[in-house]
């Protein structure tokens, strides 16, 4: 990926998520630029970065189905409210669908991002998603497991611009791609390189 388009997706990612954390957004595009380039899913709208999404895919700890983790989901705020993301959603869902994945999982950072989840058929499930063994003794990163063990240090955290993130305790999100129910013992995991 070319340098200009990761500094815009950078820059998207600090305004959506917080400055803070740019060294992480940045490390984010260096590793998944090498490890999965076709997960990093972008809208342009003249000819700059208007909304991004990462597609990382794992793997079902119980089912050994491929999954689609779908991460730093955001639009640039000028971008909003114009049907990007839902365009970059859709697109998104259609693809990994037609390649075979199971199904899609998401950690909603907001409650008003519940509802749009919702609209594309997401669900909630009260499992946690960090609380679940490897099956075949790798070393994985769980999804979502910094995040809780932030949240629960730090208390209740809030957003750039105000809004609260929901502690995973909420649960996280998943839409299946078949009629085969997501079984109940199943974590989204992804193995380390």
């Amino acid at each position: 990926m070319e340098e200009k388009r990761q500094g815009q997706i950078t820059d998207l990612l600090s305004e959506a998520f917080g400055d803070e954390y740019r060294k992480y957004y940045e490390l984010q595009l260096k590793v998944w630029g090498k490890k999965e380039p076709e997960a990093m899913r972008v809208a342009e709208r003249d000819g700059k970065v208007a909304a991004y999404l990462l597609a990382a895919t794992y793997y079902g700890s119980a089912d050994g189905a491929k999954y689609a983790y779908l991460y730093c989901v955001a639009t640039k705020e000028k971008f909003r409210g114009q049907g990007v993301m839902s365009a970059l959603f859709s697109e998104t869902i259609e693809d990994l669908s037609r390649k075979g994945f199971a199904g899609a999982f998401l950690v909603p950072t907001n409650e008003t991002l519940v509802a749009f989840y919702e609209r594309f058929g997401f669900r909630k499930r009260n499992t946690p998603a960090y609380n679940y063994t490897p099956v075949d003794g790798r070393e994985y990163l769980i999804p979502g497991e910094a995040a809780q063990i932030y949240l629960e240090a730090s208390g209740e955290k809030k957003t750039s611009r105000g809004e609260t993130i929901l502690p995973l305790v909420a649960g996280w999100m998943y839409l299946p791609f078949s009629d085969k129910p997501l079984p109940e013992d199943t974590a989204p995991i992804w193995p380390l390189p």
